[in-house]
């Protein structure tokens, strides 16, 4: 929203209308050029909208608003621009959580999603333990995977992990690096390593002529 004093912008939420005017406004201008922590909460049964600004536990400060409608079935969540604002705001390191402690962090209460290993990153070696548990007819990983149980492990839990590949603890960041395809790994590596051995041969041809 429009700033109301010597600031830039403000924050506001609104449980029940696109109207944020109408909700529940934090109480102080923010800065441009300044990053913020902001976490957004909303309960279906008691349609209460909540907003925290840089907290470090549930207790810090927030502003709730409270909607009309409960028991709702919510099909999304919106970051609008109140239309008394003129400019444009980037929002990153979106989380998308079912607890606080999982939005502060960014890391389910459970650990870090896709990490079946439990070593704090999403990489190759959680590939391995898919695979092998595919392998094997296992129910179910011993992981972060909420589709642990699913009966047997298969391409569910693969593409739940490769949506999260590059991960790591406390980050939410995704490394720009290759995902290993379940059918491409081993043949990609067996083509390296036929390339090199014919290129050895090539030269040791060339050194006995």
């Amino acid at each position: 929203m429009a700033p109301a004093g010597g600031g830039a912008f403000r924050l506001a939420v609104n449980a029940d209308s696109s109207n944020l005017a109408l909700g529940a406004i934090w109480p102080a201008d923010l800065s441009f050029d300044t990053t913020y922590r902001a976490i957004v909460s909303y309960n279906a049964t008691d349609a209460v909208g909540r907003l925290w600004l840089n907290p470090v536990s549930e207790i810090s400060d927030s502003i709730t608003h409270t909607g009309t409608l409960t028991g709702t079935l919510i099909d999304r969540i919106i970051l609008r621009q109140n239309d008394d604002y003129d400019g444009k705001q980037i929002v990153d390191n979106l989380v998308v959580a079912s607890t606080f402690a999982e939005a502060l962090n960014g890391v389910p209460t459970g650990g870090l999603a896709g990490d079946y290993n439990k070593n704090g990153a999403v990489d190759v070696a959680d590939f391995v333990v898919w695979r092998e548990a595919q392998s094997s007819g296992a129910t179910a990983l011993d992981n972060r995977d909420p589709l642990q149980g699913t009966n047997p492990v298969g391409s569910p839990d693969y593409d739940y992990w490769r949506a999260r590949f590059g991960n790591t603890a406390g980050t939410g960041t995704v490394a720009p690096t290759a995902v290993p395809e379940p059918a491409g790994l081993l043949p990609l590596s067996f083509g390296t390593m036929w390339w090199a051995a014919q290129r050895y041969r090539s030269r040791r041809l060339r050194r006995i002529k």
